[in-house]
């Protein structure tokens, strides 16, 4: 770099020295950033096709963080795994982690809520194909932090049975069952009512 510059400048007369200087920096910056990508691309975890494999997977991947709330939702998920999960529903979940994987999603507060919810869910004998059906037409639409709140809006409804809430007023599921359902007809008519 200096053998060119040096170069460049013998033989540029001085009025253009200075803008020569500042396409070297942005030559060179953007050799820096094309570099980027690839080391990023490297680094994604990745992840088993098979049940088995792919807890183990998951388990090096939330324990990288050595945060005890992502090693309590690995737990929470490897107790009901096995015993309480068909292999269907164990194949969408592990569709569902490989393309937020894919996505550059780490281990985190969203693979800590699904984790946590999807064991929820199992426990209390809940629509587990409905939950795993939205999440993945969520995950599909939405981008992270959005995604993130439908999570945190589930664990709401699944831990404490509460279905709205804000400075006011609580709305609370008292009786009954409920279902997961991912209605993609509704953003289309709250944008058509609006334009009317």
């Amino acid at each position: 770099m200096r053998l060119i510059r040096t170069h460049l400048y013998s033989v540029l007369p001085p009025v253009f020295r200075a803008s020569a200087r500042r396409a070297l920096k942005g030559l060179w910056l953007l050799c820096m950033l094309s570099a980027v990508p690839r080391e990023a691309a490297a680094q994604s975890p990745r992840i088993a096709d098979d049940p088995a494999q792919f807890m183990t997977d998951l388990k090096k991947i939330m324990e990288t963080g050595k945060n005890p709330a992502y090693i309590k939702a690995y737990q929470d998920l490897e107790s009901v795994w096995s015993g309480q999960l068909n292999t269907t529903q164990q194949k969408e979940f592990i569709g569902l982690i490989q393309r937020l994987s894919r996505k550059g999603q780490k281990a985190g507060p969203i693979f800590q809520l699904l984790l946590t919810n999807l064991a929820a869910v199992t426990r209390q004998q809940g629509d587990i194909n409905g939950f795993l059906i939205m999440h993945d037409h969520a995950a599909d639409k939405y981008d992270a932090r959005t995604f993130q709140k439908i999570l945190s809006t589930a664990q709401l409804v699944l831990d404490k049975k509460q279905l709205f809430h804000s400075n006011y007023f609580k709305l609370y599921l008292l009786s009954g069952q409920y279902r997961f359902r991912f209605d993609a007809s509704a953003p289309a008519a709250a944008s058509a009512g609006k334009a009317q």
